[in-house]
């Protein structure tokens, strides 16, 4: 249940995506990640809470600056690169004029999304592999990209790219996993660093860091979301009673997300606005696997003709700088076709 937001202004614009990019069966790509040589393995990469920042490295460090962030990215800047130069990389990397790029920038950021990229894992540090059935996406250096289970793949020695399953085997995943599966509570909440909307700014912190108790002391996928929903609950009453716009449990926000998945031997790379539990049980109808690489600001597609880019899809708090990308090779401008069944 959504409650209407009274600070709102009376026409405010809305937006909501639904983009699919089919890849034919035979594609080939490479994972670029032009600051991986930069990128420290005991960061916790995109520190969202006090237990984060306790452990991060700017805390040893005593990096005032960062410590005085909201959140902070727990590594040099040099690990982020900008999109164009991705651009410019990517014909090279691939050995043609015509090129998909696709962000993979949760990579190095939080838990359970990471690249391996020449068996070498970028993700926080302490994080694990993937377990063995959820879905990833392998790219060979010479032969076709494709996205089968972790266990199938992990002894290839072949580059993989891996994020929050939504769908495997052909069936959504509970709203409880992907909740598990997210350290950063505005992926599952309606909350934000800022206070920009839903609850005060306390609200995100004081999930975040429940959260990660929670992780740290192994609680169950049932137990997490009781915790985590009953304190969403106490935030939004606090908000209500400021007249600020709240969403119940077990509603989700609409943020964009960029995704992976599995169709009748293709890869299809998609972006759609809703809640990851929602996105699951929307995919579950018409794809085998699929998994979530990126959201919000992180996600954008690009086509690359020459030294011509041509965005084809992204949002409006885009960023411009990120870690780890997905170039794929094509062998010219993509066609429309209709509307693309979920």
């Amino acid at each position: 249940m959504v409650q209407q937001n009274k600070q709102l202004e009376e026409g405010e614009a809305e937006y909501s995506h639904w983009f699919v990019l089919k890849f034919p069966p035979s594609a080939t790509g490479q994972i670029d990640f032009p600051g991986a040589e930069h990128y420290p393995f005991d960061s916790v990469g995109l520190a969202r809470s006090p237990l984060a920042r306790e452990r991060s490295i700017a805390r040893r460090t005593g990096d005032r600056e960062k410590l005085a962030q909201a959140t902070f990215r727990d590594y040099p800047d040099k690990v982020l690169t900008e999109v164009p130069e991705v651009h410019r990389r990517a014909p090279l990397r691939l050995g043609t004029k015509c090129a998909f790029v696709i962000g993979l920038r949760n990579t190095g950021n939080q838990p359970v999304y990471g690249a391996r990229i020449d068996d070498k894992w970028y993700r926080p540090g302490g994080d694990t592999d993937p377990p063995d059935h959820f879905p990833v996406l392998v790219v060979p250096r010479e032969s076709r990209m494709h996205i089968c289970p972790f266990g199938e793949a992990k002894h290839s020695g072949h580059d993989l790219a891996a994020g929050v399953p939504v769908v495997i085997d052909g069936k959504a995943q509970s709203r409880a996993s992907c909740i598990m599966l997210s350290s950063d509570a505005a992926h599952w909440a309606y909350v934000d660093p800022n206070g920009r909307f839903g609850p005060p700014a306390p609200a995100w912190a004081e999930l975040s860091n429940l959260w990660q108790e929670l992780d740290d002391r192994g609680a169950s996928e049932a137990e997490m979301a009781h915790e985590l929903d009953a304190l969403v609950r106490e935030h939004n009453g606090i908000a209500r009673a400021q007249g600020r716009e709240t969403i119940e449990p077990p509603a989700g926000p609409a943020l964009p997300h960029s995704v992976l998945a599995l169709r009748g031997g293709s890869v299809h790379a998609i972006v759609v606005s809703g809640s990851m539990w929602d996105i699951g049980k929307l995919l579950e109808k018409s794809f085998e696997q699929a998994f979530i690489v990126d959201q919000s600001g992180s996600v954008r597609y690009s086509f690359l003709e020459g030294d011509k880019v041509k965005p084809l899809v992204g949002t409006p708090n885009w960023r411009d700088k990120g870690t780890a990308f997905l170039a794929v090779r094509s062998g010219g401008w993509i066609r429309s076709v209709p509307h693309f069944p979920a």
